[in-house]
């Protein structure tokens, strides 16, 4: 009977040990996660600089690369140099800034946009517009052309306010060949023009007076498989400095509509806002004239790529050409009698055409950000504002 009890005494010992045992080990298990899971989750230590709150990567105790800041309301988050330098993104109490500062001030080029509805392209001093810019109000509105602390310098001659008159630009690589000697500075673009606001093709005019580019259609696609080397560069420096933009496929006479529609739909980067994409149509064979019955199918052909796109981004395009392909071909067939047209009409007189929305006045404009010579368009609306309501009706959604 002792030795039962004794032994009964001594599992339940055991089992209590054991018990004991598995409770610290589990207790310990859980208190280790608890704590790797806190410090796991807890956010890195913020360093105190120049007043404000730091985090990021430092050297010698200042921001040196990627990193946030924080001080009095306002946070800029982006990429810095020896703690001087900034390009990124400043938000605060009614505004958003993108671009480059220097010191904390904005400094270089960047791009404000104001809680009241107001913007401003431009460059900047000392936290200041200063510089060639451009600043647009709630109604569409603007100023254009040299800002002093703040301010715009009007032009002593100038008799127009920008934006009453639209002017727009279509480029390729040909505007950004290193071979030729041509480059854009998208962020210095403008129009010479005289005291009432016609545009000059010179890079300078005594008046000092200056016309916007408003609009920009870059190429996209050739045919069936060529894609334009410059067309992403072109469509991301016109987003960055607030110029609207489109996209636009030549059309060839050697491949299929189905081919060249895949073509543009798979390489175009359509973005909401955008301008409608465009059909650029003409006879493009230049080892030879073609006759109108031989370009008869082409432009048959070049209905199914309408089609096709429309369906595609649900937007209708626009057809670029010229006064004899509009007058032979166009004009005569209904098909084509509900798009927009942008027609090539060189010299100092529109084309009197329905639907004209776009008229391309010159092959070899001279104007400053662009080195050779570069096509330059009008658009036939009223004003700026009636163009930013024709996109945002027509363009791409």
């Amino acid at each position: 009977m002792k030795d039962k009890t004794t032994l009964a005494t001594y599992l339940l010992t055991k089992k209590a040990l054991m018990m004991c045992l598995l409770s610290f080990v589990l207790g310990a298990a859980a208190r280790f996660l608890v704590y790797w899971d806190g410090n796991r989750q807890q956010e890195p230590e913020k360093e105190v600089w120049d007043g404000g709150k730091y985090e990021g990567e430092m050297e010698d105790g200042e921001p040196n690369g990627n990193g946030t800041f924080e001080r009095n309301d306002t946070t800029w988050t982006g990429t810095w140099t020896n703690g001087i330098d900034f390009e990124g993104t400043v938000t605060g109490k009614g505004f958003e800034y993108d671009g480059k500062a220097r010191n904390l001030k904005f400094d270089g080029y960047g791009v404000c946009r104001y809680a009241d509805g107001q913007a401003y392209w431009g460059y900047w001093k000392d936290g200041k517009k200063d510089g060639l810019g451009r600043l647009v109000d709630k109604q569409l509105g603007m100023s254009f052309g040299i800002f002093r602390a703040d301010e715009y310098v009007k032009p002593e001659a100038q008799a127009f306010t920008a934006g009453k008159a639209v002017y727009g630009i279509d480029v390729s690589h040909h505007q950004e060949d290193s071979r030729w000697g041509n480059t854009i500075k998208w962020q210095d673009l403008y129009l010479s023009a005289d005291n009432t606001g016609a545009i000059q093709s010179v890079q300078d005019t005594q008046t000092g007076c200056r016309q916007p580019v408003l609009f920009v259609y870059a190429k996209c696609t050739e045919g069936a498989e060529w894609h334009d080397g410059r067309y992403v560069f072109s469509r991301d420096n016109a987003h960055r400095c607030g110029i609207l933009f489109g996209s636009y496929h030549f059309y060839t006479m050697t491949a299929t509509p189905e081919e060249q529609a895949r073509n543009f739909m798979e390489y175009a980067m359509l973005a909401s806002g955008d301008m409608p994409p465009v059909l650029d149509l003409e006879k493009n064979e230049s080892r030879r004239k073609i006759s109108n019955s031989e370009f008869a199918p082409v432009v048959e052909s070049a209905k199914k790529w309408l089609r096709i796109v429309e369906d595609s981004c649900h937007v209708r395009p626009v057809i670029y050409t010229n006064m004899n392909i509009y007058r032979d071909f166009l004009s005569r067939d209904s098909f084509f009698s509900s798009y927009d047209l942008w027609i090539a009409a060189l010299g100092d007189t529109h084309p009197d055409v329905p639907r004209c929305v776009f008229w391309q006045k010159s092959h070899t404009w001279k104007m400053n950000g662009i080195a050779g010579g570069v096509d330059v368009d009008v658009y036939l609306g009223k004003d700026y504002g009636s163009l930013v309501e024709y996109v945002r009706q027509n363009g791409v959604k």
